[in-house]
């Protein structure tokens, strides 16, 4: 029964240092908004820059960050995103690279507010 314990036991630990390091490698990679291409269709990154403009829809909104003419979508957002996120602030934005109509996009999974928010 004791030997069953510690076999167990590690295992556990085993398992979960495998999860830890799998963790770091699943990160999107980063990467800069204007080297975006059609090679990044489907992956997912993240990316860093400075809030620009918020226009809101009904069922999404689109940010415009500074220096840069991807299409950053935000699907489902919560109400008030621009109470949230402030022009001028530095963001970063994880999500998916798709082309929707030829143009190249970014549908956010997540938005972290580095700074001035």
């Amino acid at each position: 029964m004791k030997n069953i314990k510690e076999i167990f036991l590690a295992a556990s630990i085993l398992g979960i240092a495998l999860l830890f390091i799998i963790s770091i490698f699943i990160q999107p990679k980063e990467i800069s908004p204007n080297e975006i291409s059609q090679k990044n269709i489907d992956e997912k990154i993240k990316i860093n820059g400075i809030l620009e403009k918020i226009t809101e829809k009904e069922t999404l909104s689109y940010l415009k960050l500074r220096e840069t003419n991807l299409t950053i979508i935000l699907f489902s957002p919560k109400k008030n995103l621009q109470k949230e996120l402030k022009q001028n602030s530095s963001l970063e934005i994880s999500g998916k690279v798709a082309q929707y109509k030829g143009e190249l996009q970014l549908n956010v999974e997540n938005i972290k507010c580095l700074s001035n928010c």
